[in-house]
């Protein structure tokens, strides 16, 4: 999720066109393509669209950033007068709306309006600050939300499929699961079936490189750029793929019973290393590498060569697998964590309990864990654990950190 803020851009305002208006800045972690976005001004009664097209209404200028076409955290924009004379007065009380994909990010009494422009007064602050900031899923449909991820809350999924994955991406929610199931969510509360065109079940959800990636059993490969048409796109066609997607340094990984590697979505190769015998359950990327677990170990991989195997030194396999905070967490059946700073050299921890542990996930400086009989546990270096009352009795499969 991002945060908008909007301040006064210290410039006069009057009658004529031209002026400059607001200064914005989004911070977060989620690029905006600028094809999706749509910022509105409003004064009074009239409303006026803002685009990068010099000579419209509004017009939007980039002050910083590397990406022409996106709108990046961090970067400043400028909201100025194009061909019309939208505040004519010493000071305009303007209301600010911005929409990605058709959804509402700010303004609009979503996330507040940004306040009085010209005379070097300050604007109001537009940030998003949503009640939904962890979701897990798992068995028989469970949904589970939490604003600190400490108090958990169920919510009513509509199916009772098994859901296997979950992922967000700038105020969508997407969750996957058994049977070809895909929901999706702006709130994380109300939920809608969308159709994937398949009934094989779909393992893991991912936002990689501007749209939502599905993948599932017998290689199906989905993507979708709003959550709701979904496109079937070129998998490697084997039946022993595919359980989870990861990407990074420029390249796709898919883990499964064998595992693929592509720099395009669509053409894959197997994977060099003695891991193609054991496969994936669990896949992340840092630090350069990307790391797999198993029932064989925790692998070590650059994308297409193994560089380290750490060998299964406990009677429990391995089952999830992240990596935030400078820190690389694997979890498995039996309570089993282990932590790695450089993806090559493992500790064991002590996570509290003996049941199993499925997924792990990072956000707002702690740690999360879940598993089996609805169990999680929390912790925000890694190694000290604390067990977290979650109020469902299912198996949790995913969770994620919105």
């Amino acid at each position: 999720m991002n945060t908008y803020t909007t301040e006064d851009a210290d410039d006069e305002t009057g009658p004529g066109a031209e002026d400059t208006l607001v200064k914005m800045q989004m911070t977060g972690k989620d690029d905006l393509a600028w094809s999706f976005i749509k910022i509105t001004l409003s004064v009074g009664d009239n409303v006026y669209t803002c685009s990068v097209v010099a000579g419209d209404d509004c017009v939007i200028s980039q002050a910083a950033g590397d990406n022409d076409n996106a709108w990046e955290p961090g970067e400043y924009l400028f909201l100025s007068e194009g061909d019309e004379d939208i505040c004519n007065d010493a000071e305009c009380l303007l209301q600010i709306s911005v929409t990605h994909n058709g959804r509402t990010v700010a303004g609009d009494g979503v996330s507040g309006q940004g306040g009085n422009v010209g005379s070097g007064s300050i604007g109001g602050t537009t940030t998003t600050s949503p009640s939904v900031k962890w979701i897990s899923v798992g068995q028989g449909g469970t949904i589970l939300t939490s604003s600190d991820g400490s108090s958990w809350t169920s919510q009513t999924s509509g199916t009772t499929q098994k859901l296997n994955g979950v992922a967000s991406h700038d105020g969508l929610f997407v969750v996957v699961g058994s049977g070809g199931t895909i929901l999706t969510s702006t709130d994380g509360v109300n939920w809608d079936t969308q159709s994937s065109g398949t009934t094989l079940e779909l393992k893991d959800v991912k936002y990689i490189d501007s749209q939502f990636w599905i993948v599932g059993r017998d290689s199906v490969i989905l993507t979708s750029t709003d959550g709701t048409s979904w496109s079937t796109n070129s998998g490697p066609g084997t039946g022993n793929c595919c359980y989870k997607i990861s990407y990074g340094n420029n390249m796709f990984h898919l883990g499964g019973r064998w595992s693929y590697h592509s720099t395009d979505g669509s053409t894959w190769t197997k994977e060099n290393s003695q891991s193609s015998n054991w496969g994936y359950y669990g896949l992340t990327f840092g630090n350069n590498f990307f790391v797999g677990v198993s029932n064989g170990g925790i692998w070590t991989f650059d994308g297409t060569d193994e560089v380290e195997r750490k060998s299964r030194d406990v009677d429990a396999q391995f089952v999830g697998v992240d990596y935030a905070n400078n820190l690389f967490i694997s979890v498995g059946e039996k309570g089993v964590i282990y932590t790695s700073s450089t993806g090559t050299t493992w500790s064991e921890e002590t996570s509290g309990i003996t049941t199993d542990l499925n997924a792990v996930d990072f956000g707002d400086g702690q740690h999360i864990a879940v598993g089996s009989g609805g169990n999680m546990v929390t912790s925000t270096d890694g190694s000290t654990w604390t067990s977290i009352t979650s109020g469902a009795t299912n198996s949790l499969w995913a969770i994620t950190s919105i």
